[in-house]
């Protein structure tokens, strides 16, 4: 028997190779023939130089398959998120490791002391930052909820200041208009030293939404190639819904999707090959009854892990929606729809995975809900990490040595595989129900309550030099006072 280690982790393929290719012929089709809405006039000029069919006055680009292949041939296989904290940095690729960031752009806040829905405020970016921060199964932050007491047309840059502030991971945000995306990309080259060190380490990224069915706004479209100028990562993430905004079928709303996302990725790689790219869906389907995006439905993670199976189609790291819900505060509806949408995406190899703290279909976010969502994700990595079968883990040598009727305490192939093989819980209780008892009787919300303030009240990030921290908010003040003129 081989002595060779061999780790094999649990995956799945929803589609085979077949299947996949017929949705990719299909997203051929509908870009050639029916095409996209990109309502910003310097892409429409890219597109058309580059040899797609573009209608000026409709501001319709048709992109000929042969145009769209070279294209994403283009983007990188691997996307590195650089932290300001080099131990958080993380490596996404089409075929490795899943990754988590917290979901966001929430309005509301699930109160920690109140248990109420509430505005969101800049505080609590910071609080959901730190957070973050101390929380080992959420890799990278974008600012959860919205800093409802800063003017609209600066927010998302004192989102991203207070974000870079307090954690030391990799910060990911949005912001709108050519100008407010320069002051951006200032703040991040701060944080490193210089715009040249940003573009060899960038610590910060930024992202964008088509608006479903197949059209790429002018707001968005500005900020995309701002940004892929300088060749900084940049993710394109389709929020296409079932019934909607994309056909009821899970085959039809991949097609919208593909294209959706492939027409991003093309213009990204005009603007400036080689730019780092993510293959991003948040998409769902459309509960019929209520007219709402359902997070919860069990269609969420078919579709979305057939996204992250396209996207390794095409060799492109993955951005997928999941870990979510349409519950209103944490609890039992909660953790069913947070288990049920992410484990299959899990399986189906996405590189990073967007959803955790998300409540209230995605109007709500909280502080133990985040906490509750790290459980689970740590438990989830251990189902996905799969078995190894090999000489040690077979345990001839030490089963023989037990025999019949002894026990497996003592035995040096216990501790050696106690971190390593099992799964050690923070928050479930399994003692007994006396313990259970004199303890107070808590649940897992309560326990995730108290976790949440206990790192609010301690955790300590590691700080901005003075000067740093000084200087990036200059720029953002800058910024505030040029953006209102």
């Amino acid at each position: 028997m081989s002595e060779t280690m061999r780790s094999r982790g649990l995956k799945l393929d929803l589609f085979n190779k077949d299947e996949l290719h017929e949705i990719h012929l299909a997203t051929l089709d509908v870009l050639e023939r029916i095409g996209v809405g990109i309502y910003e006039d310097r892409a429409l000029k890219l597109m058309d130089e580059a040899g797609a069919i573009v209608d000026y006055d409709r501001k319709v680009v048709k992109i000929p398959q042969h145009l769209l292949k070279e294209l994403i041939k283009k983007a990188p296989k691997v996307v590195t998120l650089y932290a300001r904290n080099p131990k958080h940095t993380v490596r996404l690729e089409p075929r490795g490791k899943t990754y988590f960031n917290n979901s966001s752009y929430g309005i509301k806040v699930y109160d920690l002391d109140t248990g109420m829905h509430r505005d969101s405020r800049s505080e609590d970016v910071a609080s959901f930052a730190r957070l973050t921060d101390a929380l080992e199964n959420i890799h990278v932050y974008l600012p959860t909820v919205t800093a409802h007491d800063i003017p609209e047309y600066v927010r998302a840059l004192y989102e991203l200041a207070i974000a870079l502030e307090n954690t030391g991971k990799h910060v990911s945000h949005a912001t709108y208009g050519a100008d407010a995306i320069r002051h951006y990309i200032r703040i991040g080259a701060k944080i490193v030293g210089g715009l040249k060190e940003l573009k060899k380490k960038p610590v910060i990224s930024a992202s964008t939404c088509p608006i479903s069915p197949l059209q790429h706004s002018r707001e968005d479209t500005e900020v995309l190639i701002e940004f892929a100028k300088f060749g900084l990562p940049f993710f394109i993430l389709s929020m296409a819904m079932g019934g909607g905004t994309a056909p009821l079928t899970i085959a039809g709303e991949l097609v919208v999707i593909n294209a959706e996302v492939l027409s991003g990725i093309a213009l990204v790689q005009l603007v400036n090959p080689g730019t780092p790219v993510l293959y991003g869906s948040v998409s769902s389907t459309m509960d019929m009854k209520t007219g709402k995006l359902a997070l919860g439905a069990p269609e969420r993670p078919l579709i979305n892990s057939g996204c992250a199976q396209l996207a390794r189609y095409y060799g492109i790291p993955s951005w997928i929606g999941a870990c979510s819900t349409d519950a209103k505060v944490p609890g039992s509806q909660a953790m069913f729809e947070k288990v049920m949408t992410a484990i299959i995406p899990m399986l189906a190899g996405a590189s990073l995975i967007y959803g955790p703290a998300v409540l209230d279909s995605g109007k709500t976010y909280g502080f133990e809900q985040l906490v509750l969502d790290n459980e689970v994700i740590g438990a989830l990595y251990r189902i996905v990490e799969g078995v190894d079968v090999n000489a040690d883990s077979l345990a001839l040598e030490v089963i023989e040595k037990v025999g019949i009727g002894g026990h497996y305490l003592a035995q040096k192939h216990t501790s050696d595989h106690v971190l390593s093989d099992q799964w050690r819980p923070t928050l479930l209780d399994r003692g007994s129900m006396e313990e259970w008892v004199k303890g107070g009787r808590k649940d897992m919300c309560e326990l995730a309550r108290e976790r949440a303030k206990k790192i609010l009240a301690s955790h300590e990030v590691e700080p901005l030099e003075k000067d740093v921290r000084k200087e990036m908010w200059e720029i953002v003040k800058k910024a505030e006072r040029e953006l209102r003129d």
